[in-house]
């Protein structure tokens, strides 16, 4: 009778906080929703001012050419913002198992030339050459395209940030896609800080910036929510460097997809 009680205290007591859990986290998603939805709306008045300017500037005759430099670059930051919110929404998820994925064939080097081109702006910044090969047999990959286009976006946007101490004529990111394992490997080689065995253990946990970092502006959940996306299509993530000085590489691979899997 006493094992009985017992048995029935305790499952009444993990019944009781895993309500506890699912209200915590019911608050926080509402909470991070609240704070997106405030986000989007700044977004929105700051992009109505700038269309004000744009107008105001074509009336005072500055040339269609500055103006659309203008209008690019502040397109382009309201993307980087977009993208920020995405993320943290993306990292949300990913806490509490309830990323939602919409697994199809995709192209994985039409994914990456479309990451390439994101990063173009960015690497130019820098004064970074950043080059992409693909291999002619790569088979398609089981993943959903927007989510690890995002992911790659993280990671080929971090190794170019990272070759920023490197001498100018030395700033390089090669992505290469090959066929491999029944999947695709697609590796981001850089020629930035690299990192020693300590760094190596701590990169990717959320919200941790590390000492190569320092310089950079960022959250620290890039890697983090690289790794979550990949790792929840059944991919690998992994990284490499020979220390410090001697540039870092990037290890992504993705399943191939087979028909009649999607979801």
């Amino acid at each position: 009778a006493e094992l009985v009680r017992l048995t029935t205290e305790l499952e009444q007591r993990v019944r009781a906080a895993t309500e506890d859990l699912r209200r915590t986290q019911a608050i926080q998603q509402a909470e991070w929703a609240s704070v997106a939805h405030d986000i989007n709306n700044a977004l929105a008045a700051a992009q109505a001012v700038v269309d004000d300017v744009l107008l105001d500037m074509a009336e005072l005759g500055v040339n269609d050419e500055k103006r659309t430099s203008i209008e690019r670059r502040v397109v382009a930051s309201f993307r980087v913002i977009g993208n920020l919110i995405d993320d943290m929404n993306t990292v949300t998820l990913l806490d509490h198992a309830r990323l939602a994925l919409e697994i199809r064939a995709v192209d994985a080097a039409a994914v990456a030339r479309n990451v390439v081109e994101q990063i173009e702006a960015q690497a130019q910044q820098y004064g970074c050459e950043v080059s992409l090969s693909a291999g002619d047999d790569l088979p398609p990959v089981a993943a959903d395209a927007w989510r690890i286009e995002r992911a790659l976006a993280n990671l080929v946007g971090n190794a170019v940030k990272y070759t920023r101490q490197a001498r100018r004529r030395d700033r390089r990111v090669d992505v290469a896609l090959s066929a491999r394992r029944d999947g695709v490997v697609i590796t981001i080689a850089d020629t930035g800080l690299g990192m020693d065995a300590t760094a190596l253990a701590l990169v990717g946990q959320p919200f941790t910036r590390l000492a190569s970092a320092r310089g950079t502006k960022g959250m620290g959940i890039g890697v983090y929510l690289s790794r979550g996306i990949i790792e929840q299509q059944g991919g690998t993530l992994s990284y490499a460097s020979a220390g410090p000085g001697c540039g870092t590489t990037v290890t992504v691979w993705l399943p191939g997809h087979h028909p009649g899997k999607e979801h």
